[in-house]
Order: structure tokens, then C-alpha cells, then sequence
């Protein structure tokens, strides 16, 4: 049972790693594998983190209802065992996908309750990554000078956590 679980978690981690990779269909083999030995384990921490990065893997190939529907698995299962932190990844995944299909009235509910459970958190760079999102919501819906000084900051926080290729990418939506 040891060794599933770390396959579980290994799988999970050579899909994360892959997406931040900007390789999303890469992903979805090590990810479904993942999800499927979780939930023969019955594991439903690794269940969670793997249907969350299967979530990021459809967005990243524009497939948003597979996308959303993992989104949706996923804040179920998290709220009824109470796994924030997932939780509030998850909610800044559906703001994701509702900006990608122009829907910026669901991006910014969903962010708004990303930004809430993180703040509750205190995790200070999982905040960040929620209010780079909203950052780009907000330029989307044409609030310019907001979105300007958000980006701003949440570069500067990047910078203080240490979080490189965040800071750059935020960084990039300034230039």
C-alpha cells in the first residue's frame, strides 16, 4: 500500500511539474493514473490534488467543460472533508476557465472565493497566485489602473516569497 501511494503522489508530482512545464497534454496520463490509484486506495487527499491537476491540464489544452467538471468534483470533495487549501486552488481554476470563456461575472465570483479562503489561510502565496488572477480579470473587464497596481503588488509579493517564475510572469502582464 506504501508504494501505491507514493506512485499516487509521484504521478501527481511529474503532472504538476509538467503543466508548470507548459506541457498539459503531457500531464493527463501521469494525472489519470494518479486518480485512478487514489481512489482504488480510497485516498482522497491525493484523489483531490489529482482531479485539481487534471482541471489545470483541460484548461491548459482550452478543453472547459472536462475542465470545469473536474473543477466541480473537486470543490464537492473539498468541502465535504475539508480541504481548504485545495479548495481555494480549485476556485481560482474556475475563475481560469470562466475568464477563458469570457465570463467575467463567474471569474470574478470564483476568484473572490479563492481570495477569501486564502486570506482565512493566511497562505500568503497561494493569495498572490489568486490575486494575479484577479489582476487580469479586472483588465479584462477594463479596469486598467486597478489591474496596473495589483500587478504590481503581487509582482513585489512574488519577489519577497522567492516565487521567481511568478514574479516574471506577473511581471510580463506589466511590459
Amino acid at each position: 500500500i506504501k508504494n501505491t501511494s507514493l506512485i499516487s503522489l509521484a504521478c501527481i508530482s511529474l503532472g504538476h511539474t509538467k503543466i508548470l512545464q507548459s506541457q498539459p497534454e503531457s500531464a493527463m496520463a501521469d494525472l489519470t493514473r494518479s486518480l485512478n490509484i487514489a481512489m482504488e486506495m480510497g485516498n482522497k487527499e491525493h484523489q483531490l490534488e489529482a482531479q485539481w491537476l487534471l482541471a489545470e491540464a483541460h484548461l491548459g489544452q482550452n478543453q472547459f467543460e472536462p475542465a470545469t467538471r473536474f473543477v466541480q468534483q473537486v470543490l464537492t470533495l473539498a468541502g465535504e472533508i475539508g480541504k481548504r487549501l485545495i479548495e481555494g486552488q480549485a476556485w481560482r481554476t474556475r475563475a481560469k476557465i470562466a475568464r477563458a470563456q469570457r465570463d467575467l461575472e463567474t471569474a470574478d465570483k470564483s476568484i473572490q472565493q479563492s481570495l477569501a479562503l486564502f486570506s482565512n489561510l493566511k497562505n500568503p502565496l497561494e493569495l498572490a497566485k489568486s490575486q494575479y488572477v484577479g489582476a487580469l480579470i479586472q483588465r479584462d473587464r477594463g479596469l486598467f489602473a486597478e489591474a496596473r497596481a495589483a500587478l504590481e503588488s503581487v509582482s513585489a509579493t512574488f519577489a519577497q516569497l522567492g516565487a521567481e517564475a511568478d514574479r516574471a510572469r506577473s511581471q510580463a502582464e506589466l511590459d
